[in-house]
């Protein structure tokens, strides 16, 4: 499989906020504590932030897990109340 592309990413993008600010990370930890990290009003409503190899995965309840890598889909939605 090969990486992420973005402008794949965004040519099909349908969508006029959900993941219209996207960040690709070659490899990172975690997905969600990487967009938990950011400042507050670094990261808009409805970013999307997409691995191709997340290395420290967690779930609910701090469930952790490993993800394949290049052979699933590694991605958290920050959603701002």
């Amino acid at each position: 499989m090969d990486s992420f592309d973005s402008s794949i990413y965004r040519s099909n993008l349908e969508t006029a906020w959900l993941g219209a600010d996207l960040i690709y990370k070659e490899s990172v930890g975690s997905t969600n504590s990487y967009l938990k990290k950011a400042e507050g009003d670094a990261i808009a409503h409805g970013t999307v932030c997409v691995t191709d190899n997340q290395t420290e995965g967690r779930g609910q309840y701090k469930h952790a897990w490993q993800s394949a890598k290049d052979k699933s889909l590694t991605f958290t939605i920050a959603f701002k109340p």
